[in-house]
């Protein structure tokens, strides 16, 4: 998985103001970074600044598309299921050990 930030423009459809880049692309999840009330949205420049989360693929996609400036990213490193526990054995003495 990678995180990025896109600029990218809005769509007016069915009544609705979308970033295009969710049109265009499968996100995992896309937040608006800018904070722009719907109402304060102005035409010209139509752009806005989207958090997103995707595949590696898709992000590829994303940068080679020149409707769309990817201004960061970076990989997500999912740690693998671990614990700080530590297991005691008894050798063949009797004794402890971790």
């Amino acid at each position: 998985m990678w995180q990025a930030e896109v600029l990218t423009e809005w769509l007016f459809e069915d009544g609705t103001n979308r970033p295009r880049l969710t049109k265009d692309y499968r996100l995992v999840s896309a937040v608006d970074t800018t904070g722009q009330p719907v109402e304060n949205l102005v035409p010209d420049p139509n752009q806005s600044i989207w958090y997103i989360v995707c595949e590696e693929a898709m992000l590829d996609l994303i940068e080679a598309d020149n409707n769309y400036l990817v201004l960061w990213a970076k990989e997500v490193i999912e740690e693998e299921n671990r614990t700080d526990e530590v297991a005691f054995v008894e050798d063949e003495y009797g004794e402890i050990k971790a």
